[in-house]
């Protein structure tokens, strides 16, 4: 069985969207959890209503994107699980797909939907996860074309937006480091997960088309603050002094190019206070980097 993990936070006429699409899936030995994040738009009261086949959960705040998706990973019972955002509209065959790969592929354990833009659907929105050498993740071929004839093959990881994971992943790595509330999270967790020695696998038949959250746009500062201290977090906490030594200048560079574009802008505060953040968050956690070996040969590739 299939676990969906879905997370709102006052997003009704997506979340409606994205669950009409789901009810349409032509496999259907699959469960849909909903974290609502204390939304005050009737979100929660309208999924109880017309979609009484959700398990929803109720939050009394917002919480964060990282604690929603632990919240409902926890009240999930399939062998794999499937974390998605719900500002999402499903293709029929996408959860057919996803479990026939998980079948078929054994030697992976992480599976990337190829995410397409919503309002353009000749336009990749996200087939997955890169992780540069400039110690930061991105999101692999945003903007290109649709190619009808791809075929699956091996990248980096998967991106929050869309992931499917076997369960003995969630068991072993856990999900969402909670520090992070929003926002790299799934950067964080990719490091850890392929430190850990599992692969990933881009599925372009499994289609979700994806309009992104409204959120970066409603809070601008908030979300600056949050990618740029999250992205030094976790590299910070996870990468081993081995690739530190091989690729921390190209990681300072970028760091400084990001501190002066933004000072420019005005926003040279919020930059300090994410990047001294990340620093007291190290200090308060500590470092848990993971596999040189594992991580070496994957850096900076799309595809592998």
């Amino acid at each position: 069985m299939i676990s969906l993990l879905l997370i709102n936070w006052n997003l009704k006429d997506d979340v409606a969207h994205c669950l009409r699409s789901l009810e349409k899936q032509s496999f259907r030995d699959f469960e849909a959890i909903l974290v609502d994040n204390g939304s005050v738009d009737g979100s929660a009261d309208m999924v109880e209503q017309d979609f009484p086949w959700v398990k929803l959960v109720r939050l009394p705040e917002n919480t964060g994107f990282c604690h929603a998706n632990n919240v409902a990973a926890e009240h999930s019972s399939g062998e794999l699980l499937y974390i998605v955002n719900t500002d999402t509209e499903f293709d029929p065959l996408m959860l057919a797909v996803l479990a026939d790969a998980a079948e078929r592929y054994s030697d992976y354990d992480i599976f990337s939907p190829q995410m397409i833009n919503f309002f353009n659907r000749r336009k990749v929105d996200c087939k997955g996860m890169a992780y540069l050498k400039s110690l930061r993740g991105k999101m692999i071929d945003v903007g290109k074309a649709v190619d009808p004839n791809e075929k699956p093959y091996e990248i980096f990881c998967a991106t929050g937006g869309a992931l499917m994971m076997r369960r003995r992943v969630y068991e072993t790595v856990g999900l969402y480091d909670e520090s992070f509330f929003v926002n790299n999270e799934d950067t964080d967790w990719a490091v850890r997960a392929v430190g850990a020695g599992y692969r990933t696998l881009y599925l372009p038949d499994a289609r979700v088309f994806h309009k992104r959250s409204p959120t970066e746009k409603k809070l601008p500062d908030f979300m600056l603050y949050h990618i740029q201290r999250n992205y030094e977090l976790a590299a910070l906490k996870n990468i081993p002094w081995q690739l530190w030594l091989l690729h921390g200048a190209r990681h300072a560079a970028y760091s400084a190019y990001q501190f002066g574009k933004w000072a420019l802008r005005g926003k040279a505060d919020v930059l300090l206070d994410a990047k001294l953040d990340a620093v007291k968050i190290l200090l308060e956690d500590g470092r848990n980097p993971t596999s040189f070996k594992n991580l070496k040969p994957r850096l900076g590739k799309i595809r592998l």
